[in-house]
């Protein structure tokens, strides 16, 4: 049986890209500071549940270290 040729789209389906709403938000901008690499090696249970709480709360691993961080300097410093 040969190919059936292409169907038509129907105009009524076709959009122009300014009537599309934006349904997503912008990415978030960079992180403000320079960072210095500093190296964490955690045991594979620890980066394990990072990563799954990194996956439940969709946010990156380093932003949630990054508040860890800031929360024990925190709460370290006079």
């Amino acid at each position: 049986m040969p190919p059936l040729p292409p169907t038509r789209l129907n105009s009524a389906l076709l959009v122009r890209k300014e009537e599309v709403p934006d349904t997503t938000k912008p990415p978030a901008p960079p992180a403000t500071g320079h960072r210095v690499n500093v190296s964490y090696r955690p045991r594979s249970s620890t980066y394990e549940r990072l990563r799954q709480l990194a996956f439940t709360e969709r946010r990156p691993i380093q932003a949630i270290i990054d508040e860890a961080v800031e929360q024990w300097l925190a709460s370290h410093t006079e």
